[in-house]
């Protein structure tokens, strides 16, 4: 199924800094998604076996609104898990202002 552009836009990747350089090793992905009703809240949506990977300090790759990209680190974040093992999706709440950045609105009152 080809996804569409504005989907591709909110797309996130997920690294970690790699000794001894610290240069950021980018191995994972995921997208931004608002609540319409709660506009600057994004959530970020990955698999779990990749949240599993990023519990303590991660970097992630957020596209901004217009053009470019930056990336921002991140420590201890919550994520959420299904509490059936084999559902492999975890989404957490991020910090992050949904204005500047490419994200998806999805009204979740309709879920």
């Amino acid at each position: 199924m080809r996804t569409t552009s504005d989907a591709r836009r909110c797309v996130v990747f997920f690294g970690k800094a790699s000794p001894p350089d610290g240069e950021i090793k980018y191995g994972g992905t995921g997208f931004l998604l608002c609540d319409r009703e709660r506009e600057n809240t994004p959530f970020v949506i990955t698999c779990r076996h990749v949240a599993r990977q990023l519990e303590d300090e991660f970097v992630v790759r957020v596209n901004k609104r217009g053009a470019g990209s930056v990336p921002l680190e991140l420590s201890n974040v919550t994520w959420s898990y299904h509490p059936d093992k084999t559902v492999d999706i975890a989404p957490t709440v991020l910090p992050l202002d949904a204005t500047i950045y490419d994200v998806i609105y999805f009204n979740v009152s309709l879920v």
